[in-house]
């Protein structure tokens, strides 16, 4: 129920671009960040989705991937504190379907992705449960916390 690759692409060409990546490293980002969405989605829709909101918006901002960040030890932290941001910015709302604001929600998100990103590489911090505390993007959008992070955020480090 979601576009994944609508605001990766767009987001993973610009930061690989500015990063000096190959082609191999943006791929694997895409996939990671395809995962996030999908791991995300199977535990969020239907009920995201039909509760009005523009699930390629809601979810497509969590699909940054912290490949794209320099420093492999710093990486994890970074990656926690981006999602973190992004749960923040995610939004997009059914109604708009059918208007260009619809195909804005694609672009925003990938913006949103970016600076997230940017954002967390310098620095800027989230909250640790922004996607499973009591006031995170699982409670806040499907009322209930999640069956389990994705990707092992808590209990293993990505490399």
């Amino acid at each position: 129920m979601s576009h994944p690759s609508a605001s990766l692409v767009s987001a993973m060409l610009p930061l690989g671009q500015l990063r000096g990546l190959g082609g191999t490293d943006v791929l694997l980002a895409y996939v990671a960040g395809f995962e996030v969405n999908v791991v995300l989605g199977r535990q969020l829709n239907p009920r995201l989705y039909e509760a009005g909101w523009h699930v390629t918006r809601t979810l497509g901002v969590l699909g940054v991937h912290r490949r794209v960040l320099p420093a492999a030890e710093a990486r994890a932290a970074a990656f926690r504190a981006a999602l973190g941001i992004a749960a923040s910015m995610a939004s997009g709302l059914r109604q708009n379907f059918g208007t260009m604001t619809m195909a804005l929600h694609a672009g925003l998100t990938a913006r949103d992705a970016v600076h997230a990103a940017l954002l967390a590489e310098k620095g800027f911090l989230s909250d640790g449960e922004a996607l499973d505390g009591k006031y995170g993007f699982f409670n806040l959008f499907a009322g209930a916390p999640p069956k389990a992070l994705p990707l092992g955020l808590r209990k293993r480090t990505f490399l």
